[in-house]
């Protein structure tokens, strides 16, 4: 009977109303991560942040909707980022492919490519 009830229950959830669920479980997702590898606990943060122990545990809760000026305030905190865009993953990305490899490397390179291609059978192509 209860499973009748959740699937009931899920099933009126709007694709909206579950995409901003999936964003807000990434970004507490991301807050956690960060704590854990600073070794910061939530009474810790809170002191950190001036607040009560119960206003941490609160802003942490799933579906929680945390703005704009608390992400940038966690992140200046911890000095790491919470939230990014593809644009900036993607421009970080490219300051590593870009660097300039010798030539015996780029050889090198080229090689474990070509032998991993043969042996897999896939099709090699070499661009720009």
């Amino acid at each position: 009977m209860s499973s009748k009830i959740f699937k009931k229950a899920i099933s009126r959830i709007t694709p909206e109303e579950r995409a901003e669920m999936v964003k807000s479980l990434e970004i507490i997702s991301q807050i956690h991560f960060i704590m854990d590898k600073k070794g910061i606990n939530q009474k810790t943060l809170a002191e950190m942040l001036n607040v009560s122990p119960a206003a941490v545990s609160k802003m942490l809760l799933p579906g929680s909707n945390l703005g704009m000026k608390t992400i940038v305030k966690l992140e200046l905190l911890f000095g790491e980022t919470i939230l990014t865009t593809p644009q900036k993953i993607e421009e970080e990305f490219e300051k590593y492919i870009e660097l300039p490899l010798d030539k015996d490397i780029s050889e090198r390179c080229l090689s474990i490519v070509w032998n991993a291609a043969e042996e897999t059978g896939m099709e090699v192509a070499i661009t720009g």
